[in-house]
């Protein structure tokens, strides 16, 4: 009956060049792969809200020594 599950999850840029970082148009379209009670798997595409969409790119800048 919940409505809202929370999951940690770890996040690590997968390439760190410059041109990475220009051409990453689908960057935040997550897909999550899930089910119910062990019932038929469904993927969902998960985007962040865009305040978390910046500080992502923000992270992953400095990840990359490029911010």
């Amino acid at each position: 009956g919940q409505q809202r599950l929370e999951v940690p999850i770890t996040l690590t840029p997968g390439r760190c060049d410059p041109h990475a970082f220009a051409e990453a148009k689908k960057a935040f379209l997550f897909p999550v792969r899930a089910s119910i009670d062990g019932g038929q798997e469904r993927v969902v595409i998960v985007v962040p809200p865009k305040p978390l969409q910046d500080r992502l790119i923000t992270y992953a800048l400095k990840t990359c020594g490029l911010g």
